[in-house]
């Protein structure tokens, strides 16, 4: 309900002038809108978030500072429908917000997508080793490469590892059982496995296999043009 500010009189809703003494009716929301509009300190504060949040998109802070950012400036603008507030600010600070937002989320999944491909590469490359013979030593250096160029974190997605490590050790068995395959029809009766009571003792194995080709976790380390080479 209004009143006439001259005479008093009781007004209806939206009149311009006073039926009784014809005064100019000015309304409170006219009034308020004739005010200047204030800076919100919420939308400088949506703003400043904003930007911080921007230049540490690198880092998962700044998710959570330009969600922030988005909610303040959010509020800012519901209130200046009914309050004089300024809304270059919050406004700013939303787009700069959601375009940080939109940047983190293309760094993310990009950065995803690469460390999802560069583990699975590694996967495949050992479960491509397969049954481990002499021959697999270009397959098995191609997949310990690749898993030595992955960070620490993509490491331990490499889930069949273990199948990497045992592969080293079985190639190594294979290599020596190869070498000693081939040794065998050159020196035969002369090869002998140190047993594993004298393999720490070097005077007694001296002692008991003097003149002997001996292998012990595979010491020969090749054979070329019938001579044997020990590692």
């Amino acid at each position: 309900m209004m009143y006439c500010s001259k005479c008093g009189c009781e007004l209806e809703d939206n009149v311009v002038n006073c039926p009784k003494c014809g005064n100019a009716v000015v309304s409170v929301q006219a009034t308020a809108s004739n005010q200047p509009a204030k800076t919100s300190a919420i939308g400088i504060l949506a703003f400043v978030l904003s930007i911080i949040g921007f230049m540490t998109a690198f880092l998962y802070i700044g998710i959570f500072l330009d969600i922030a950012a988005i909610i303040l400036a959010i509020i800012t603008l519901i209130k200046s429908k009914n309050k004089p507030i300024k809304k270059g600010l919050p406004i700013t600070g939303l787009v700069i917000a959601a375009l940080s937002l939109l940047l983190m989320s293309f760094i993310y999944v990009n950065s995803f997508i690469a460390t999802s491909s560069r583990v699975d590469n590694v996967k495949k490359l050992v479960n491509n080793i397969g049954d481990v013979t002499v021959e697999s030593n270009e397959a098995i250096t191609a997949a310990e490469e690749e898993y030595s160029k992955l960070t620490e974190e993509e490491k331990t997605k490499v889930d069949n590892y273990q199948t990497l490590e045992q592969a080293k050790k079985d190639y190594i068995e294979a290599l020596r059982q190869d070498m000693l395959d081939r040794a065998e029809p050159l020196y035969p009766a002369t090869i002998v496995e140190i047993e594993d009571e004298y393999s720490e003792n070097p005077v007694r194995a001296k002692e008991l296999y003097n003149g002997k080709i001996v292998t012990y976790m595979g010491v020969i380390s090749s054979i070329e043009d019938n001579r044997i080479f020990f590692a």
